[in-house]
Formats: C-alpha cells, structure tokens, sequence
C-alpha cells in the first residue's frame, strides 16, 4: 500500500509539472506570436504616444498660486460693522479671486458693509464702505485772479492768507494742498474740505466788501521739523457772520464772533468819511489841506518876492536921484 501511495504522488506531481511546463511553452508561444503581429504593435505604440503626451500635459499645467484673503465667518447684514470675528483669512488660488480682493485687515475691520453676506464669502473693497466726515472729503476748488508766486510748485502744502488795508492780516487756509497751477501763474486748484471751503468763501466777500483787501499764498519752510510738527499756525482768520453758520468744527463760537466783530468795527472806522479816525477820507482832506497849505505859502513867497523887488527898485531909483544931483 504504501509503494502504490508514493507512485501516485509521483505521478500527480509529474502532472502537475507537465502541466505547468505547457503552460509557460503556450504563454511563450502566444507572446511572441502578438508580439510579431502588426496590429498588436501599432496598439502598443499608440499607448506609449498617448501616455507620453499625458505627461507633457501634466508637465504644462501649472501649479496653483495660494494666497491669502479674507472671507466672511457668517452671515452679515447690510450696514453692519465688521468686526475681527466676522472675517478670517484663508489660502485661496489667485487665478479664482475676484478683483479688488482685500489681503490687508486695515481695509475691512471697522468698516461697513454694503449688502449681506454669507459664510466663506470672499471680502471684496467694492463691498464695504467708510463714513467719512466733511473735514475728511477734500473737493477741487479753482483759485482765480491771485498769482501764484515762483516758488510754490504743483502738489505743495500751502497756506492763505489775507491782508487788510488797515494792516490786519490773517491766515485763511492752512496746509492745504494746490494740485494744479495754471498757465502763467494766474491761478491754481485746490484740494479743500467743507470748512476751508466756508473760510475761503469768506475772505472772497471781504475783498468785494472792502477795497484795498488781498489774498496771497505762502509756504512754510520750517513747519514740518519735529517742533512744529501739529502745532497750528497762530492768527487764524475768523470768518464774517454771512458764513459763519455753515462751519462744523474749528473757529465756531463766542470767540470767533467778538474777533470778527472786532475787525468789522476796525474796517467800518477806516472806510468812515465822517469819522475822525485814520481813514480814506481822512487822508484825502489832509492832502487836500497840504495843497492849500503849499498854495498859500507860495503866495506868500511870491507876495514877499514882489516887494522886495518893488524896494530894490526904489533904492536904486534913489541912488540915481542923488548922484544927478551931486554931479550938477
């Protein structure tokens, strides 16, 4: 039994083997007879072509830019102030942001929002806003009929000021900005707020109020150094009452009025033909009298020149007399 067992194990693995081997033979056979097929090698180099231009696809795409920007945590509502818990910052790809996308938490924290958000909305400048107050928003104003001097270039910071026929003068504008000058000088514009405006306005009715009154520009060369730097200019003008209504801030208040009633008062007394003061009038009557004056002198001089002449005359016609009569 034992004999006949081996020999059937023999036999099953001599089988196995021989199956095994006529296996690979066939595989073998069958390769190399697709191999040498034409159709098969045509498949084999249109695969290789396809996968050689996927890898030069794959090589030309590029990778994605990330960048930093700023989206809503939640929902806001229109006219809401955005706070530092309503927004967070995120790696976005470049090529998806829309424009104008805020990178920097100065231009989205604290402001408002102009419509309603929702969460992973991304922060755009076009979609919050900043109130601003009227000494914030400059406005362009033309600056005609005043010269400006040589040495006051476009973009510098200037000031404006107001001279007086009484000698009183005062500073207008202060540190504003002139953007534009004109051809030959004849004119500027500035870049003015609300107030400046109201102040400007101002001294142009004094000039059509008050004849001999000038604006001039100045520069200050000193007023940036480190003592200067916040310290107001002293002098400041103090507007007439026509527009002293319309200010918001600086220069609105009991002061302001007893300083313009003051100058008024100076400017009534000097422009008054009836009043005693040092005025137009004033001076005219004392030309006036100077010329008198000077007429009568020299009427006296000419009076005085006459009799002289008229005695030397009669001496001399004296001396004649007398020497006449000697001689006979």
């Amino acid at each position: 039994m034992t004999v006949l067992r081996q020999r059937h194990k023999n036999m099953i693995l001599a089988g196995s083997i021989g199956f095994l081997l006529a296996l690979v033979l066939l595989i073998i056979v069958y390769i190399i007879g697709i191999r040498n097929n034409p159709q098969f090698i045509r498949w084999i180099l249109q695969e290789e072509e396809l996968q050689v231009e996927k890898t030069k696809e794959e090589a030309e795409i590029p990778k994605p830019i990330l960048v930093e920007a700023y989206v809503f945590n939640g929902g806001l509502r229109e006219n809401d102030i955005i706070k530092e818990e309503d927004v967070s910052v995120t790696l976005i790809d470049q090529d998806l942001l829309p424009d104008q996308t805020i990178h920097d938490s100065k231009e989205i924290i604290g402001k408002k929002i102009k419509c309603d958000s929702t969460p992973k909305m991304i922060a755009t400048k076009t979609m919050v806003y900043e109130e601003k107050t009227r000494a914030e928003i400059k406005e362009s104003v033309e600056m005609l009929g005043v010269s400006v001097p040589e040495f006051i270039n476009e973009s510098d910071r200037i000031n404006l000021r107001i001279h007086y026929p009484t000698g009183q003068d005062f500073l207008v504008l202060e540190d504003v900005t002139i953007s534009k000058i004109y051809e030959e000088r004849k004119g500027g514009t500035l870049e003015l707020n609300h107030d400046e405006i109201v102040c400007l306005s101002s001294a142009k009715e004094d000039i059509n109020m008050y004849p001999g009154t000038q604006i001039y520009y100045t520069k200050d060369t000193h007023r940036y150094s480190r003592p200067f730097i916040g310290q107001p200019l002293r002098n400041m003008y103090p507007v007439n009452p026509n527009t002293i209504g319309f200010l918001t801030s600086k220069y609105k208040g009991q002061d302001v009025y007893e300083e313009r009633l003051q100058l008024d008062e100076s400017l009534i007394i000097f422009f008054d033909q009836e009043s005693e003061a040092y005025s137009f009038a004033q001076i005219e009557e004392i030309i006036n009298e100077e010329e008198v004056n000077q007429e009568e002198v020299n009427q006296e001089e000419k009076t005085q020149n006459t009799i002289v002449e008229e005695t030397k005359i009669e001496e001399a016609n004296v001396e004649n007399v007398t020497t006449q009569t000697i001689g006979f």
